[in-house]
C-alpha cells in the first residue's frame, strides 16, 4: 500500500501543478490552524460566556435582595393589623357606606417577611361613594391590595349598589 502511495503522490502533484499544490498546502494549513488555534479559542469563549451569565444572575439576585428590605419597610408592622382594619372600616363609614358585614383572617406564609390578612367587606352605597372609598382605602394603606369586587343591585332603577369586596393586607412580620 505504501508503495502505491509513493507512485500516486508524484502523479497527483504533477496533475495539480504549482498552483494546485499551493492551494492544497494552504488548505491543510487552514485546517491545522482551525484545529490547533481557533477551536480552543471558541471553547474558551463559551466558558467565559457561561461564567458571565452566572455572574449576571448572581448580581440580579443580589440587587433584588438589597431592594427587598426597603420595600418591606413601607409596610406597617403586623402588630398594627387592628388599627389598619379599623382605618378601613372608618373610611367606609366616612364615605357614607353601610357596612353590612366585615371580617378578616390571617393567611400568612412564613419565611418571606410578610404577614397577609384577607379582608372581606359587604357594603351598600352609591357607585361614586364606593369609588371614593376604594380610592381613600388604597391611599391610606400601602400594603392593601384589592383582590376582587362584585356589584349587584336589586333593580335597574335602584341607586344603591351592594358590593362585595375582597382585599389582602400585607404587613411586615415581627416588629
Amino acid at each position: 500500500m505504501n508503495r502505491k502511495l509513493k507512485l500516486w503522490l508524484p502523479y497527483l502533484l504533477g496533475r495539480l501543478g504549482v498552483a494546485g499544490a499551493a492551494g492544497l498546502l494552504l488548505s491543510a494549513a487552514a485546517a491545522g490552524l482551525d484545529f490547533l488555534v481557533l477551536q480552543p479559542q471558541v471553547e474558551a469563549n463559551r466558558e467565559m460566556l457561561s461564567e458571565w451569565q452566572t455572574l449576571k444572575r448572581q448580581a440580579r439576585a443580589a440587587q433584588a435582595a438589597a431592594r427587598r428590605p426597603d420595600a418591606l419597610q413601607g409596610l406597617a408592622p403586623a402588630a398594627m393589623v387592628p388599627e389598619a382594619v379599623a382605618r378601613l372600616f372608618a373610611a367606609a363609614d366616612s364615605a357614607g357606606l353601610l357596612l353590612a358585614q366585615g371580617e378578616y383572617r390571617q393567611a400568612s406564609e412564613k419565611g418571606n417577611g410578610l404577614t397577609q390578612y384577607h379582608i372581606s367587606l359587604s357594603l351598600t352605597g352609591s357607585y361614586p361613594t364606593l369609588q371614593a372609598f376604594l380610592s381613600e382605602a388604597m391611599q391610606q394603606e400601602p400594603g392593601l391590595a384589592l383582590d376582587s369586587l362584585r356589584f349587584s343591585r336589586e333593580s335597574v332603577e335602584a341607586s344603591e349598589l351592594d358590593a362585595q369586596l375582597q382585599f389582602t393586607l400585607y404587613l411586615r412580620e415581627g416588629a
